[in-house]
């Protein structure tokens, strides 16, 4: 039952932050969709270093399920500074995928791919912190 609570808690996580940033990023960037689809048929190496990475976290957050659990008990209720600070940094972490992008084209700024690429994985950072804090806290904290 418990496996099944943990599996429960991380792909609703999951959930929320892919409908967060991927839909708004889809729509501001249908123009050039086609062109990245092209782009993506030829292999890359960078791209399976991304790849590789994506299943690492995806992993971690299975194997740090507990700090996801308190993670989401701060996002369903922010009563104090510390939940929407924990909210904010979701929110940050999410919306960075599209709004970074929309950021560096708005300003006009001449920002090679990999370099917002790196933009948007600081903007992750906050949400990294505090999910490994809540995942070390609930370690601490369990009985076991």
């Amino acid at each position: 039952m418990a496996d099944t609570n943990r599996y429960r808690t991380v792909l609703g996580f999951l959930l929320v932050y892919v409908v967060l940033a991927w839909p708004p990023f889809l729509y501001l960037n249908r123009a050039v969709l086609g062109d990245v689809v092209d782009m993506l048929v030829t292999v890359d190496p960078f791209a399976a270093v991304w790849v590789v990475t994506a299943v690492v976290i995806v992993g971690g957050l299975f194997r740090a399920a507990e700090g996801v659990q308190r993670y989401n008990q701060f996002l369903a209720a922010p009563k104090n500074a510390v939940a929407v600070l924990v909210a904010f940094s979701f929110l940050l972490a999410a919306m960075s995928w599209w709004a970074v992008p929309e950021a560096i084209f708005y300003v006009e700024l001449d920002v090679t791919l990999n370099q917002a690429l790196v933009l948007i994985l600081l903007c992750q950072a906050p949400m990294l912190v505090l999910l490994s804090l809540l995942t070390v806290l609930g370690k601490a904290m369990s009985p076991k």
